[in-house]
């Protein structure tokens, strides 16, 4: 065997080795662009989700807040990407938000807060929440002793997968039924003090 005969089988073989990589190559550019799409439509779905209304009901007086938040169990689920509800009927799986009560509570708790006009938190000191048909309510209690000035309630409950997600503030004992309408574009409402107790006043 010559040596143009030796150069041209070792040129053989590197180009088989090189055909024998180019289909491994093209597989795994195949499955790294599955992979994007998949991801890509799962983060699609969540911004797709349409909210519905979510409400708190708030009393206040000379040093706490309480408000009973209450979220629609379809939303939070979207939001924690946990299964929440039993699978067929669609109703709220008890066993299910049993497994998910602190990833829930801490969702909620972490979009809905009472601050003092400097920014600073106000401490919780206590919650809990129960079920009630499509729905899950926390009741949420926030203490907020030698306040000077004021406070603000905040809730940006949804607004990280639904950017039109509106919440509704009801304020207890108040006597003309005032309202606030959260969103987006506003999600906080002043509390102020007086005569010795704390009045919603609007205007954020």
């Amino acid at each position: 065997m010559d040596a143009r005969q030796k150069t041209a089988r070792a040129g053989g073989g590197e180009n088989h080795v090189a055909s024998s990589r180019a289909p491994l190559s093209k597989v795994a550019a195949a499955l790294l662009a599955v992979l994007m799409l998949l991801a890509g439509a799962r983060a699609q779905l969540a911004l797709a989700h349409a909210t519905k209304l979510s409400s708190s009901k708030v009393s206040v007086d000379a040093e706490t807040v309480e408000a009973e938040v209450t979220v629609n169990v379809a939303d939070l689920e979207a939001a924690l990407s946990v299964r929440l509800r039993a699978e067929g009927t669609g109703e709220p799986d008890p066993a299910l938000i049993a497994r998910a009560a602190e990833q829930a509570t801490r969702y909620v708790t972490e979009r809905a807060a009472v601050l003092t006009q400097e920014g600073v938190s106000c401490a919780l000191t206590a919650m809990g929440h129960a079920t009630s048909r499509d729905h899950l309510v926390w009741r949420i209690i926030w203490r907020c002793p030698a306040v000077h000035g004021g406070l603000v309630y905040r809730v940006t409950l949804f607004h990280d997968i639904d950017p039109s997600a509106r919440h509704m503030v009801i304020f207890r004992g108040d006597a003309k039924g005032r309202l606030a309408l959260f969103g987006m574009a506003a999600s906080e409402v002043s509390l102020v003090l007086a005569r010795a107790s704390l009045a919603p006043v609007f205007g954020r």
